[in-house]
């Protein structure tokens, strides 16, 4: 009985030990509550404005970053798709501002990025598509 009850004891700390390793879910935007925040992204909360028209909503979130600017763009050409969203534009020019454009539904993301200080600072703004 007492080797059941330590094998017992061992399972348990194992399995909630084990629970640590597990992924973390994925974090949203408090404004864009269905864009994911990348990991190592730190919202500014101050950089938030919401605005509700008869077309929709206008949404603008700031957050910054230790990643470089690759790194940031990858991360939402993977995840955005996965969730509806298609490229429409692309910019990249040579003043360091970096932008994709997506579409889903009836609104567009233009998500872009500037360097600040050493920090990726990265700008997400929802607007309606034009009809």
């Amino acid at each position: 009985m007492k080797r059941f009850l330590s094998f017992l004891l061992f399972v348990v700390l194992l399995c909630g030990s084990s629970s640590g390793l597990l992924a973390q879910p994925p974090q949203f935007f408090e404004a864009l509550y269905d864009v994911p925040v990348m990991p190592g992204l730190v919202e500014i909360k101050e950089q938030q404005s919401i605005f509700d028209t008869p077309q929709g909503r206008i949404v603008q979130v700031g957050a910054f970053s230790q990643a470089d600017q690759a790194e940031i763009m990858a991360f939402y050409a993977q995840t955005l798709p996965q969730m509806g969203w298609r490229v429409i534009k692309n910019k990249q020019s040579a003043d360091e501002v970096q932008g994709v454009e997506y579409h889903r539904e009836k609104e567009n993301l233009r998500i872009f990025t500037e360097k600040s200080n050493g920090s990726q600072v990265v700008h997400f703004y929802l607007y309606p598509a034009a009809s």
